[in-house]
């Protein structure tokens, strides 16, 4: 039975866009001894944000927290972003040769994201004791999922054209 790789080829496009959109969602959630006090989007974390400071970081009023301490944009969500963008783009090209690109980028997108957990727990660090706690939050997991099934979608489609031209070669050996 033959592999009918057509009738899958929207994986990459789905998941492009699912990637693209949660990049707008929370990807870490910053608690206080399990009360949450910020979130920060995919979008925050690549063009950097302002995090809650003070002595009132539970409330919302910006007279209470003045001194609000400005996060600069991380190199990992730079790069995890540029990935996304990239494979979404790789997505809608035709040609069977850019599988080895579109297999490469997927897995630099999914090591720049655990690059990027990595790093954003690296700021809470011993310092705090263990009062402020970073969580993963569910733009996190999308983008994650996302990134996972390209590199699952784009490996198994390089395999099944492997195995194809193999076949072939098989099969023009055996005619001579």
């Amino acid at each position: 039975m033959a592999f009918k790789y057509k009738k899958y080829s929207g994986i990459p496009k789905i998941s492009s866009a699912v990637v693209l959109i949660a990049f707008f969602l929370p990807f870490f959630i910053v608690k206080c001894n399990d009360t949450p006090i910020d979130e920060l989007s995919g979008v925050e974390l690549v063009i950097g944000s302002e995090v809650k400071q003070g002595s009132d970081m539970l409330s919302d009023d910006p007279a209470n927290h003045p001194d609000e301490e400005y996060s600069p944009p991380r190199v990992f969500a730079i790069l995890c972003l540029f990935a996304a963008l990239l494979s979404t783009a790789l997505a809608f090209f035709k040609n069977e040769s850019k599988l080895v690109l579109a297999l490469a980028v997927s897995g630099i997108g999914l090591l720049s994201l655990l690059g990027l957990y990595f790093e954003v727990n690296s700021d809470t660090g011993p310092k705090n004791s263990g009062f402020i706690t970073i969580h993963v939050a569910l733009g996190y997991f999308l983008v994650m999922f996302g990134f996972l099934g390209q590199l699952i979608y784009y490996g198994l489609m390089a395999k099944v054209l492997r195995d194809r031209e193999n076949h072939s070669k098989t099969v023009d050996d055996l005619r001579r």
